[in-house]
């Protein structure tokens, strides 16, 4: 193991190496070493260059207690152990797990090693990005899941934070004694508790507020914690897995995450791709979802859906377009209607910003012209109507005769 100051100096009689040549030149000469970085710089710069160097850790200085020192270690050793699984053959999918998982979400085999890592080592910290409905949520189930199978029914605690009360975030995390505040009728274990000796999934961590941050950052740190209005100290340990659809170094620069937390979460990052930049998913989705439902479509309609279905932006991504094709077939058993591929509702948040009127102009021109022509004069009389309620009127602002003004409002039934 090597523990190493990252502002060493070639000057310095300690070393021939800076400290970031340290790291590097340990971990390519002996990438079995364990590298620990310590830094008493707080810029997110600097931990972004050891962790790209090949550190396994983070420690900042000045190092108080022995048990930081150990927290680091422990947390380094998980890092080097997965980085070991990665490497060798024994992270490779196993049979049992499916293309498609029976929750219907479709993952790559990178991210499908890295859920079978995280699971196996039981307490390396997990980092989950993507937008919002890439299934973040379903990869953390995932993990819990696959550590179900190897050592039996555990805890798993899941909370978005964007979604907490700033005034309750406190109390649904680590509970509340009873009478600690107005409604507060019984003694709470929250999360925290709860999820003893299992997993804590954390969805949209950078929007938990900085009070629940600082108390999180304890309680990973020492396993101790304090309930709302209580001065018991309580103990808890379990595996967290956080999600977020920004960029927690990120957070860091812009002052919304605490860089101790940032830190004490460094452990495997897994990023999830938008399904507008996966377009071979859309297949094994679209079908996934007709089965799960029992709905029967023909191949060759399906074959249109899907196609149908990878022209759009998809911003609500897996989750939108489940929840398309279930309105969708919906409205088409309701109606009495065959699920056509040209039924298929369109809502602005399918498209990409402008590509709803990108789209406009391409249906109008991919029109023959007299029909693009009529609907044309169709929307110029309705406007005209509607501006001035007058017939005479509009006749004299569109200069039309009357006879004809008539006749166009009757063919387009605008009476």
């Amino acid at each position: 193991m090597l523990l190493t100051d990252i502002h060493l100096t070639q000057d310095s009689t300690l070393s021939s190496f800076e400290g970031f040549e340290i790291i590097q030149y340990a971990k390519e000469n002996h990438p079995e070493v364990i590298v620990i970085a310590m830094s008493a710089d707080p810029k997110i710069s600097t931990y972004r260059r050891a962790h790209e160097l090949g550190a396994d850790h983070w420690l900042k200085k000045p190092v108080i207690e022995l048990q930081e020192l150990q927290i680091a270690i422990d947390a380094a050793k998980s890092n080097q152990y997965l980085k070991r699984l990665k490497r060798s053959n024994s992270l490779k999918p196993d049979a049992d797990y499916d293309h498609i998982c029976e929750d219907g979400l479709v993952i790559s085999d990178e991210v499908r090693r890295y859920v079978r890592g995280v699971a196996k080592s039981r307490t390396i910290p997990c980092v989950i990005y993507g937008e919002t409905g890439t299934g973040k949520e379903e990869v953390a189930k995932l993990i819990h899941k696959r550590r179900t199978e190897g050592e039996g029914s555990l805890p798993f605690m899941a909370v978005n934070c964007a979604n907490l009360n700033s005034n309750m975030a406190a109390s649904i995390l680590f509970g509340h004694r009873k009478g600690a505040f107005t409604g507060a009728e019984k003694t709470t274990n929250g999360m925290i508790g709860e999820a003893d000796g299992g997993i804590l999934f954390l969805d949209e961590i950078h929007r938990l507020n900085e009070e629940c941050q600082s108390r999180l950052l304890r309680v990973l740190n020492d396993g101790t914690y304090q309930r709302l209005g209580d001065t018991k100290t309580l103990h808890s340990s379990f595996q967290v897995i956080t999600a977020s659809s920004k960029d927690l170094d990120d957070a860091v620069i812009d002052g919304e995450f605490l860089m101790d937390l940032r830190s004490r979460l460094t452990g495997v990052d897994i990023h999830l791709l938008p399904l507008r930049d996966r377009p071979d998913d859309f297949d094994p989705l679209i079908k996934l979802f007709f089965a799960r439902e029992n709905i029967k479509v023909s191949e060759p309609e399906i074959d249109r859906i899907i196609s149908r279905c990878k022209s759009y932006y998809w911003q609500g991504n897996i989750r939108q377009l489940f929840n398309v094709l279930k309105s969708f077939s919906t409205m088409c058993t309701l109606n009495e209607d065959p699920l056509e591929a040209d039924k298929l509702p369109e809502y602005k948040t399918m498209l990409a910003p402008g590509q709803d009127a990108l789209r406009a102009s391409r249906q109008a021109w991919q029109r023959p012209m007299k029909e693009s022509l009529e609907e044309l004069e169709k929307q110029i009389l309705m406007k005209a109507l509607e501006s001035y309620r007058s017939k005479t009127v509009a006749c004299q602002i569109l200069k039309m005769n009357r006879s004809t003004f008539d006749s166009r409002v009757s063919k387009y039934g605008l009476q």
